[in-house]
């Protein structure tokens, strides 16, 4: 399943939710202002950018931050 470590007041990270929906990806939602301790680690990993997007597990893991649309095409691609 995919993440989706989102802030409140954040516009790419909407475009992002209605990307996912409108292609009936599922995902689950995380919010870094109510766990600020995720946003710290990934601020650590150099993603300073929200909405910050986890697919796949292990070695086939991508994660990218910031409203990419051709980034998250690619993964519905993927997951389809």
């Amino acid at each position: 399943m995919m993440k989706l470590y989102t802030k409140n007041t954040c516009d790419g990270c909407n475009a992002t939710k209605e990307l996912l929906r409108a292609n009936d990806v599922t995902f689950e939602e995380i919010s870094l202002d109510e766990n600020p301790h995720h946003w710290a680690r990934f601020r650590e990993l150099g993603m300073v950018q929200a909405p910050i997007v986890i697919a796949g597990e292990g070695e086939k893991q991508q994660m990218f931050c910031g409203y990419q649309p051709s980034a998250i095409s690619r993964l519905i691609a993927e997951l389809s």
